[in-house]
């Protein structure tokens, strides 16, 4: 069909206008699916009643995303006897996970994308491509289709959205966070999206010997005179504690937070040895220089090496 590149406020009348006329719609969420996509996705098809609408996802959805919205069901492939297939929140075909058979349906049916990242390749087989760089996530424009649409937006719509939302702004802290994003908050929010369940479900739960693992470690840290915070755990803080080396999981990341450190260094008492992670948030600063210095490797950013007991 005829390629439809239109205004931003034209694609979301446009849009909406195609899933008017579809009355059997598949909705593509691409791989490993975050919450923009799942929030896109459940919405839209809790959003437009009288309708066969399924998800269909080429990777398994986070068990956290479940909790957070309740059960919802997807297919792992494409009905070929759907009429609308909706790409969400991916700009490209590869990414999708179905790519020969998208291309394949394109040519008899119609595809439309909606999506806030740089156009990709999709625009190639798309008929309609809902683009909006502005905007904070899919989710952002999905609200913008179902107004188009004329449906309310109910607490079960508004509770995928806001989940969205808070997803691709990192809870509201990103600088994809408009005016625009803020207000539709409020919205959902006013309209009984449930935020204390998206939030408290995706904030990483700290069990209690996690958390005493990190307050021993915290109590010791220390900053070299490179400006590197180090942390280090021993074979017996580890059992002292009860705690495993996979509850240190975002120590360093929490340690970069420490005003005035260029890296941190973490390091952890193995039976080779010393084990170290490095990590940066530091544009100047290349850890992976440091790591390769003490025989390991890795890149600007984040690095590691093992250490022998003497370095230590």
């Amino acid at each position: 069909g005829p390629r439809v590149h239109c205004s931003r406020l034209m694609s979301a009348k446009s849009i909406a206008g195609s899933l008017r006329l579809a009355n059997s719609i598949v909705l593509i969420l691409h791989q490993h699916p975050d919450g923009d996509v799942i929030g896109s996705a459940l919405a839209l098809e809790r959003a437009i009643p009288d309708k066969k609408i399924k998800l269909a996802c080429a990777s398994p959805v986070a068990s956290v995303f479940t909790q957070a919205l309740g059960p919802f069901s997807i297919d792992s492939t494409l009905s070929p006897s759907a009429n609308l297939f909706v790409v969400l929140d991916c700009p490209d075909l590869k990414r999708t996970g179905f790519a020969s058979d998208l291309t394949r349906l394109a040519k008899r049916k119609k595809v439309i994308v909606i999506d806030h990242h740089q156009q990709g390749d999709l625009a190639a087989i798309a008929n309609e491509y809902y683009h909006d760089l502005v905007a904070s996530s899919t989710c952002e424009m999905v609200a913008n289709v179902i107004d188009e649409l004329r449906l309310p937006i109910t607490s079960s719509v508004a509770t995928p959205l806001l989940l969205g939302i808070h997803t691709d702004t990192g809870g509201f802290q990103y600088a994809n966070t408009s005016s625009n994003t803020l207000r539709l908050a409020a919205r959902l929010v006013r309209q009984g999206a449930d935020y204390q369940r998206v939030r408290s479900t995706l904030e990483p739960h700290r069990d209690l010997k996690k958390m005493r693992l990190w307050g021993e470690v915290l109590g010791s840290v220390s900053i070299n005179s490179l400006g590197i915070a180090v942390a280090r755990v021993s074979k017996a803080t580890l059992a002292k504690t009860g705690a495993t080396e996979t509850d240190l999981a975002g120590l360093a990341k929490y340690l970069c937070s420490i005003e005035g450190t260029k890296a941190t260094l973490v390091l952890v008492e193995t039976t080779e040895g010393w084990r170290g992670s490095l990590r940066t948030q530091s544009r100047t600063f290349n850890v992976g220089r440091l790591a390769k210095l003490l025989g390991g490797n890795g890149g600007r950013k984040v690095a590691g090496f093992l250490a022998t007991e003497a370095l230590v």
